[in-house]
């Protein structure tokens, strides 16, 4: 990790939290085969950026690689349940997404793939990930205009706020509890919204009648 100056603080953390890079807290920060997979009818599926785009592994459509050729990948080049896959190439670079299948599984160049340290919330992780002020970080570090990429050099040292293992888990159950309630409150509009627009129908039948 590159040294942490006092210019690259952007500003004070509670007490018994500590800014460190991210590579201090990942065991490894790497990315996708580099070289062209070959195809194959089936076998070990082959995910894109547009198979994690939605928010989950999706395995639909996917495409496949041999089991020779997935056995030969370093392993640490393999993604497997509890990991954080992060796009790095492409308009949608930034986005990280916890790898919730034990599926066999590899991905293309474009999706960098972290493991975690035991002692660091893989959950808590993939949020800090997702937050604005790393995705800030990630734009600083992007090379390239007609294909953006983030590189692994910038990414294993983004900075980061990291709070005890304890507040880990408690800031992860509460976006959790905020998350159940803003789909709670998404409903309700929507609920709210579709009952207007009956009634706005009933009026104008009633005007029209």
């Amino acid at each position: 990790p590159q040294e942490i100056l006092s210019s690259d603080v952007p500003a004070k953390v509670p007490s018994g939290w500590q800014w460190a890079r991210l590579c201090s807290v990942f065991r490894v920060i790497t990315d996708g085969d580099h070289q062209a997979p070959p195809k194959s009818v089936d076998g070990v599926a082959f995910l894109t950026i547009g198979n994690i785009s939605s928010g989950s592994v999706d395995f639909s459509g996917c495409r496949f690689v041999p089991q020779e050729y997935f056995d030969s990948i370093t392993s640490y080049r393999k993604p497997s349940y509890g990991d954080i896959l992060y796009t790095v190439v492409g308009a949608t670079y930034g986005r990280a997404l916890l790898v919730d299948s034990k599926r066999d599984f590899c991905v293309q160049r474009h999706i960098a793939i972290l493991k975690c340290c035991p002692d660091f919330n893989v959950d808590f992780a993939t949020l800090l990930l997702s937050s604005p002020f790393v995705y800030d970080q990630a734009t600083k570090s992007v090379t390239g205009t007609a294909q953006p990429t983030v590189p692994l050099r910038p990414l294993r040292n983004f900075l980061i706020p990291i709070p005890p293992l304890n507040e880990q888990v408690r800031i992860v159950a509460k976006v959790d509890q905020l998350m159940i309630l803003c789909d709670r409150l998404k409903e309700r509009l929507q609920h709210a919204q579709h009952t207007k627009l009956r009634l706005a129908d009933a009026l104008v039948e009633q005007a029209v009648g």
